[in-house]
């Protein structure tokens, strides 16, 4: 039989030096260990607070309450919001250590939702690794936004929807891309539903070509790209004539235009083929966004997408917030 311990929680009484100092000419002391400066409530507990808003949704009033019954914890709704604001500016560098080493990575899935920021429409957007998930609240889906992601000068590849935002990117950085085959094959589908003969044939040569593509995925050669690319061709090509509609025509042409974008993950085994990796990384935010409608504002949306980034980050590479959390904060030097 399992069972759960009575909960309780520890205060601890800390004696804490001060001095003068000279040079400085302020009062300067030590830091206390497990204790962010100025806080009243331990990193563990603080963490705890974390994951409850961030992880598991909970509205701001249902916080105090769950950690009264579970730990005996008395906290008001006014110290959860400053716990959240504090966490979020002590896991800055954190953050920024997670941004640096997803610019860095050989590939990455970019993504962007809606998400209202003081009752006005804004994004959410997402830049998405095998070993992180960097988010930013922004107030556009402009192209602007996605550089500041992925900085001026990005490296690797950059997997994504076909949103025309990463084609200017691409054309200002020069960045390779892969197209999402899921969107790719999906608006194909779409012409078949609407266009019949002529869109099922269409649909049937993107799906025969890609099947053959996910089989080679990762281990593939030029050779293989070749056979592929005029498989691809010649079969859109065949579909495109007097009869062709144009909404047909149309979606031939911006396939064989991006020519350069489809076949990347068949040569490089770190691109993935798809942009499902960010899309999953959204998954929870959308879910989030349903119970809080957005933030408040602007530096409420800075202090959710710091923690966002940190926690799922954390959750990626099997790490526990409560658990780790307190041993990342305490390589963070504070002032």
């Amino acid at each position: 039989m399992e069972d759960l311990p009575l909960p309780c929680t520890e205060v601890t009484a800390y004696t804490v030096e001060r001095r003068y100092c000279r040079s400085r000419r302020k009062l300067v002391e030590s830091r206390v260990p497990g204790v962010l400066p100025g806080a009243q409530l331990g990193l563990r507990a603080m963490h705890v607070i974390v994951q409850l808003r961030v992880q598991h949704r909970l509205p701001l009033e249902q916080i105090p309450p769950i950690l009264e019954t579970l730990y005996g914890l008395k906290v008001s709704e006014g110290e959860v919001h400053a716990v959240l604001a504090q966490m979020a500016e002590a896991c800055t560098p954190v953050f920024e250590g997670f941004r640096e080493e997803m610019r860095a990575a050989p590939a990455r899935c970019m993504d962007e939702t809606s998400r209202s920021v003081d009752v006005v429409p804004g994004h959410l957007w997402v830049a998405a690794t095998d070993r992180s998930m960097i988010y930013r609240v922004a107030p556009t889906r402009g192209h602007e936004e996605a550089l500041e992601r992925l900085c001026p000068q990005p490296r690797g590849v950059l997997t994504h929807d076909r949103f025309s935002v990463y084609e200017t990117v691409a054309r200002k950085t020069n960045q390779t891309q892969q197209l999402c085959r899921f969107h790719l094959l999906g608006d194909s589908k779409e012409l078949e539903d609407a266009l019949g003969e002529e869109g099922r044939s269409i649909h049937a040569v993107m799906k025969e070509v890609w099947e053959a593509a996910e089989k080679v995925a990762g281990k593939g050669t030029i050779g293989d790209v070749e056979q592929l690319w005029q498989a691809l061709e010649g079969g859109l090509k065949n579909r495109v004539g007097s009869g062709t509609s144009v909404r047909g025509e149309h979606f031939v042409k911006e396939v064989l235009s991006q020519s350069a974008w489809l076949f990347e993950f068949v040569l490089n085994p770190t691109v993935e083929g798809t942009n499902n990796r960010a899309e999953r990384a959204l998954c929870p935010m959308v879910l989030a966004r349903k119970f809080s409608g957005g933030s408040r504002s602007w530096r409420g949306g800075k202090v959710f997408e710091v923690l966002a980034t940190v926690i799922q980050t954390l959750r990626l590479r099997g790490q526990g917030p409560v658990r780790h959390g307190p041993g990342r904060l305490a390589l963070v030097p504070f002032g």
